[in-house]
């Protein structure tokens, strides 16, 4: 699993934001993951919790298995809860940032979440491996990578 912490940015609708890990003592791994926003917009702004996982995903852990099955097939079926979890992924990042969210959009993010190589996610959505019109540069080093 890939866990990575908030950041600052110029972006549009991204707030700053933070993470804390608690780990276990004895594992060093994470049990429980808070992120805290800090909301610009207002002028007496203070850091606020946004949301903390695995409470917030419904999940029993932060396991590699509990991503893989309960959330993966719980976005696949429920379109308010894949917004809801594309928009504290990229901590609500203008380009995930999604209002509907349709059979095809959830199999995208499935296919994502299993799939840590491109390649892989594209065939899982039942398409060509590399993208040769839509992502050209990216089509060839992936063909150089393979």
């Amino acid at each position: 699993m890939h866990f990575t912490t908030g950041s600052v940015s110029t972006f549009k609708k991204i707030m700053p934001t933070f993470r804390v890990f608690e780990v276990d003592e004895e594992t060093m791994l994470p049990v429980k993951i808070h992120t805290y926003k800090l909301d610009i917009k207002n002028d007496d702004s203070k850091w606020e919790l946004d949301h903390t996982v695995p409470q917030d995903l419904n999940l029993p852990d932060l396991s590699p298995s509990s991503f893989d099955t309960i959330l993966a097939n719980e976005i696949l079926k429920n379109e308010t809860f894949s917004i809801f979890y594309e928009g504290i992924k990229s901590n609500g990042g203008a380009e995930t940032y999604l209002e509907e969210c349709d059979e095809e959009c959830r199999l995208t993010i499935f296919c994502i979440l299993k799939h840590s190589v491109y390649s892989d996610a594209r065939r899982c959505e039942g398409k060509a491996p590399i993208n040769i019109i839509g992502k050209f540069v990216h089509a060839i080093f992936a063909t150089l990578a393979d």
